[in-house]
């Protein structure tokens, strides 16, 4: 019924009409970060030197009828052999809000470069810096002519007028900017490796920072006094390995991560609590929190929620995830809008980038130091040893690191 609608488009033309007052926004914010890593940093393409491609859908309050609905896609590789050091990096996002009638289009591509800090041969303790530069272009158009404006509206009868709104010939909006990245990645082996050649305790730090909107444009339809606000983000992840923990709970590998972005008076927190993988599945917790600077909207919007992921091999050298993830509010909204949905489908190479193979990684020597290097025999080769810790299906002890070696 069009008198249900009524609240959600009276919000969106009270900012319309009144378009010199001050108006706050925010880009979309995927629960699934760490699976939509392109949109969230550029320095993170090429993080494994191999290429991946991803997916990712978002539906924002699904039982609300004018919803959010967010959908990107992302392609990234290494360079090598003929840049070694370089990664490059494609996205595009659509964003349609309220009822289609609004939407925003994201182009991004970007590079970035990988800067070795430290390289222990000896314990293969490993540190190194990703810098990395994105150019976008970002378009939003609007359809005048399905809006509801205050003029047409009876109290009884809904929408039954003729609206005395003359709408501007600007139906679209175009704007270029510029965005920048940068991410440090550590490796950390710890314990006795005399005898039996096994580390006992194994963890993977990544801490990254990205700067996006750093040109300062406008973005409006009606009124030249908005600009699309800087975006900031801090983000992490560590995953570790304990032998005692292994063999107590039989949990090889754990996986925590963090993500806080501000833009304009926007604060999302959003921490993943707890993360492995039970192969071929991975599950996962995370807790997020939304809330504002502004004083009169000091309330928090909580949430927690459960992403759950399914790995498979494709073929020799690829393989594909689907993640689902569901939102549970905790906050005063609880079910009214019934949380956020996120899928996501992940496709990558196991061995290498868009433009290496096996022939060329021996040719040019090619050397891996940013990777997740969990097993002591792994000496900066892009896979020597057969690494394969996605799908390999081998569940005997694995006492040479925390993922398992195909021979």
């Amino acid at each position: 019924m069009k008198i249900k609608k009524l609240h959600i488009y009276l919000a969106f033309l009270l900012s319309v009409l009144f378009g010199n007052q001050k108006i706050n926004c925010q880009e979309p914010v995927f629960s699934q970060f760490n699976l939509n890593p392109i949109y969230m940093n550029p320095a993170l393409s090429g993080i494994n030197n191999v290429w991946s491609l991803g997916l990712n859908l978002r539906q924002q309050w699904p039982t609300v009828t004018s919803k959010f609905l967010t959908q990107s896609i992302s392609f990234d590789s290494p360079l090598a052999p003929f840049a070694r050091r370089s990664s490059f990096s494609i996205c595009y996002l659509r964003n349609i809000e309220g009822e289609g009638f609004l939407n925003s289009n994201y182009i991004r591509s970007g590079i970035s470069y990988m800067i070795p800090l430290i390289k222990n041969q000896r314990n293969k303790n490993n540190m190194s810096l990703k810098l990395a530069m994105e150019y976008q272009n970002y378009s939003r158009s609007i359809d005048w002519s399905r809006l509801i404006f205050l003029d047409e509206l009876h109290p009884l009868h809904g929408d039954i007028y003729n609206s005395s709104f003359i709408a501007p010939t600007n139906f679209s909006n175009n704007s270029n900017n510029f965005h920048f990245g940068t991410l440090i990645t550590m490796n950390k082996n710890e314990g006795s490796e005399k005898r039996k050649r096994n580390v006992k305790f194994s963890r993977y730090i990544l801490l990254g920072f990205a700067a996006h909107n750093m040109v300062k444009s406008e973005d409006n339809f009606m009124y030249s006094n908005y600009f699309i606000p800087k975006k900031y983000t801090f983000h992490g992840e560590i995953w570790w390995n304990d032998r005692e923990f292994e063999q107590f709970s039989g949990i090889r590998i754990m996986k925590h991560s963090f993500f806080y972005q501000q833009q304009s008076v926007f604060r999302t927190l959003q921490i993943g609590l707890f993360e492995t993988d039970f192969l071929p599945f991975n599950f996962g917790v995370f807790y997020r929190q939304q809330s504002t600077r502004i004083k009169t909207d000091s309330d928090p919007y909580e949430s927690i929620y459960l992403k759950l992921g399914f790995k498979m091999p494709l073929a020799n050298n690829l393989s594909m995830t689907f993640a689902f993830s569901k939102d549970f509010t905790i906050s005063n909204l609880k079910t009214h809008t019934n949380g956020i949905n996120e899928f996501s489908i992940i496709i990558k190479s196991m061995k290498y980038g868009i433009l290496t193979n096996a022939e060329k990684e021996k040719t040019y020597k090619l050397k891996n130091q940013t990777s997740c290097q969990f097993y002591k025999e792994y000496d900066g080769n892009l896979y020597s040893g057969g690494l394969n810790p996605l799908i390999n299906s081998n569940r005997k002890k694995n006492k040479k690191g925390m993922f398992n070696i195909s021979n």
